[in-house]
């Protein structure tokens, strides 16, 4: 059964594109942005080194849980807590829709998708690119 995708766009500083197939997780995932980035923000003016951190940041067993994704990810590859701050909220929201029950959750986030369906879907990469304008697809499947 082929649901209907409803496409929210939001602006919370970078965050700007959710799709689902269900309107209340996708107000649900748009507060749970808001609260990892004021915590993150908290974090980050309690510890201002954070942003400037190059390498692997040792993670505190009381950092707020979006420290903890940044941290864990970027400490995989060596570099710095900040380059991982995108991705970390588009998890954190798709992880918020999908908890609600709904059947497909897609999250932009500066560039940075998180995406989860129990139905296949396609994903078309659009760029300036005139000779590729409009012709490059993927095939996400559950």
């Amino acid at each position: 059964m082929k649901r209907s995708i409803i496409t929210i766009h939001r602006k919370i500083d970078e965050s700007n594109i959710l799709l689902s197939d269900c309107i209340s997780a996708i107000s649900s995932a748009v507060a749970k942005v808001k609260i990892h980035r004021m915590k993150l923000e908290t974090y980050i003016t309690l510890h201002p080194y954070v942003p400037l951190y190059p390498y692997t940041y040792p993670i505190e067993s009381n950092s707020p849980q979006i420290v903890k994704i940044m941290s864990n990810a970027c400490n995989l590859v060596g570099i710095g807590p900040m380059a991982s701050v995108a991705g970390a909220l588009t998890d954190l929201a798709v992880n918020s829709i999908i908890v609600s029950g709904t059947h497909t959750a897609v999250v932009e986030n500066g560039g940075e998708i998180s995406a989860s369906s129990k139905e296949a879907f396609t994903v078309g990469l659009f760029t300036r690119v005139t000779n590729l304008f409009n012709s490059i697809f993927f095939q996400i499947y559950p």
